[in-house]
């Protein structure tokens, strides 16, 4: 298993790289990659703390970030 995750806003290296990464596995089908919305190396921003954003970001990147740690986990 091929498990790859990367900040969408990382300001170093383009998230894009990561997915063409992810493309070049030898099988696809053994990968999980996940871009994130909450995660970059440089100049992290917080969005706001509101029901709106708890709703439409903070729980789904959660969950994306979850998918990963759950396929970490899984694999020890």
């Amino acid at each position: 298993m091929f498990i790859l995750a990367h900040g969408e806003d990382d300001d170093l290296i383009p998230f894009t790289e990561t997915l063409r990464l992810a493309e070049a596995a030898p099988d696809p089908r053994k990968v999980h990659c996940e871009i994130l919305k909450i995660f970059s190396h440089v100049d992290p921003e917080q969005m706001p703390w509101t029901m709106k954003n708890l709703i439409y970001f903070y729980l789904p990147e959660g969950w994306k970030l979850f998918g990963v740690v759950y396929q970490l986990m899984s694999y020890r």
